[in-house]
C-alpha cells in the first residue's frame, strides 16, 4: 500500500453528451437497472477508500445544466469531500475539465472518466491478481513517477484509432498519440491517469496539444517517462452503440 496520505480524484463530467442523444446527463443514464454509468468510477473510489486508511477527496467537474450529476455524486459517496467545480472556459476539450479542477488538486491526482467500465480482473472487477486496485496501482507508481496511465494492451486498428493510443516500451510509455491515424507501433490505450500536483501544468499543455492534433512527443516533456500499470478490461461507455455492446458481453451480477 502506497504511503500517500491524501489524494483528490478527479470527474470531469462536463460534456455535452450528445453521442448518447439523451436529454439528462449521460452520466446518469441507467445502463442496468439501479446501475447508472458513473457508479462503476464511483465503485472504484468507494472499494479503494473502505480498504485503506487515505483522505479521498473527489471533484466532480460540471457545467451549467449537470448540477445532478454532483448531487448524485456527493449522495453516493458519503462520508467523503466531494466539491463541484465548474468547467473554466479558458481550458479546452476534456483535458481542459480536468485542468479546471486545479484548486482542488492534492500532492496525488487520478483522474477515473465517469462515462467508462474498468475491470482490474477476470474474476474481480476492483483488483488483479495482486489484490491491487486503480487507485492503489496509481498511488505506488506516483511514488516513482509524476504522471502514470492505467491502460489497456491492445493493437486492433478501429479501436486504438478512436482511444488515447499509445506504446509501452520496458516499463515506461514512449509513445502517446490521441485517436491516431497512423497505429503503426502502438501497443495499447489509456483507461485512466494519475499525476503529481507539480506537473499539472505541463500535463494539461501536452493533452491539449495531442488532443487538437498537434504532434508532441512525449519524450520532450518534463514528467517524461510516465509509469504505467495493466487493466484487465475496458469499455468505452460514451455512445449507443457501445452501451449495447457492453451490455451483450458484461454480466451485470
Amino acid at each position: 500500500m502506497s504511503s500517500c496520505k491524501e489524494l483528490t480524484v478527479v470527474l470531469p463530467c462536463a460534456g455535452d453528451g450528445v453521442r448518447m442523444n439523451l436529454s439528462y446527463p449521460k452520466e446518469l443514464f441507467e445502463i442496468f437497472p439501479g446501475v447508472k454509468l458513473i457508479d462503476f468510477s464511483l465503485d472504484h473510489i468507494k472499494y479503494f477508500a473502505d480498504r485503506s486508511g487515505v483522505s479521498v477527496k473527489v471533484a466532480v467537474v460540471i457545467k451549467c445544466g449537470k448540477e445532478d450529476v454532483f448531487s448524485y455524486v456527493k449522495s453516493k459517496l458519503s462520508g467523503m469531500i466531494v466539491d463541484s467545480v465548474t468547467f473554466n472556459n479558458k481550458f479546452r476539450e476534456w483535458p481542459g475539465s480536468v485542468f479546471s479542477a486545479y484548486e482542488r488538486f492534492s500532492e496525488n491526482n487520478i483522474v477515473l472518466l465517469p462515462d467508462s467500465f474498468i475491470s482490474m480482473g477476470e474474476n474481480n472487477r476492483f483488483t488483479d491478481d495482486e489484490g491491487m486496485g486503480i487507485i492503489e496501482h496509481s498511488l505506488n507508481v506516483l511514488e516513482r513517477m509524476s504522471v502514470v496511465f492505467g491502460i489497456k494492451s491492445c493493437s486492433e486498428k478501429n479501436i486504438l484509432k478512436d482511444l488515447g493510443a499509445l506504446r509501452t516500451k520496458g516499463e515506461k510509455i514512449d509513445v502517446f498519440i490521441d485517436k491516431p491515424v497512423d497505429t503503426e507501433g502502438l501497443n495499447g490505450f489509456w483507461c485512466s491517469y494519475g499525476f503529481r500536483r507539480e506537473i499539472a501544468n505541463d500535463l494539461y499543455k501536452f493533452l491539449i496539444k495531442n488532443v487538437e492534433k498537434e504532434r508532441v512527443e512525449i519524450k520532450d516533456q518534463k514528467f517524461f517517462p510516465p509509469g504505467y500499470f495493466n487493466v484487465y478490461e475496458y469499455f468505452d461507455l460514451g455512445t449507443s452503440e457501445s452501451v449495447e455492446h457492453f451490455r451483450s458481453n458484461i454480466d451485470p451480477d
